[in-house]
């Protein structure tokens, strides 16, 4: 897993194999508040897009959004297939707007342990993990 900025948050690339075997490339983008988050944007760099025209259907964007309240999920397979449909919006400098049809949210489910918390199989490192940028 690597850590990378965004101007959003913070971003992580994850990589995941489902039951039938079948590789999922999963871009996670953060948005950490402690009002409510009400954000339905964040960034991807040239690369990231690229990668999702590559990968297609095995392409997912994970918008992560934290706050005092509640921790949820907003799961988006495929964006450059949910651009071409409409679903999402993206412009000049990549700066993605998704609506409730490019997608699904879900509430996370938290187990704390040591030194992580498990958000539903992804693995959110504490701040004795974070690198500085």
């Amino acid at each position: 897993m690597s850590k990378i900025p965004t101007l959003f948050g913070v971003g992580y690339d994850l990589q995941s194999i489902e039951i039938e075997k079948r590789k999922r490339y999963i871009e996670v983008k953060t948005t950490k508040s402690r009002k409510a988050i009400n954000s339905n944007r964040f960034k991807l760099t040239p690369n990231e897009w690229d990668t999702a025209e590559t990968l297609g259907d095995n392409y997912f964007i994970y918008c992560l959004t934290i706050n005092e309240q509640s921790k949820n999920i907003f799961i988006i397979q495929n964006p450059v297939k949910q651009h071409e449909l409409g679903n999402i919006k993206i412009d000049k400098n990549l700066v993605v707007e998704f609506s409730k049809t490019s997608g699904q949210w879900n509430k996370l489910l938290e187990l704390h342990t040591k030194s992580c918390i498990t958000f539903l199989g992804l693995w959110w490192y504490g701040c004795r993990h974070s690198r500085k940028f």
